[in-house]
């Protein structure tokens, strides 16, 4: 396999979110007023299909091997910047 030369990139996108219990409208509407729950990821872009973006938060170059690898949903995410 043609080993992947390391790309630092930094992915903004909205996570998904629960509330467990029960909930009346006010509840509701307060929780969706906080939204959206915007993240930050750094990392090293890895991959990329249609639907996702792949990254991983460690490499290892001696030994070409990628560690902690996070996929995000493309349609979640905001911005993404390459980092030089």
């Amino acid at each position: 396999m043609k080993a992947i030369k390391p790309k630092k990139i930094e992915v903004r996108w909205n996570d998904t979110f629960s509330n467990q219990g029960w909930w009346d409208e006010s509840d509701i509407k307060e929780k969706l007023s906080n939204m959206p729950y915007l993240n930050t990821t750094t990392g090293y872009l890895v991959g990329e299909t249609k639907d996702w973006l792949i990254l991983a938060m460690s490499y290892e170059p001696k030994s070409n091997v990628w560690g902690c690898i996070k996929h995000i949903p493309k349609g979640c995410i905001v911005s993404k910047t390459i980092i030089r």
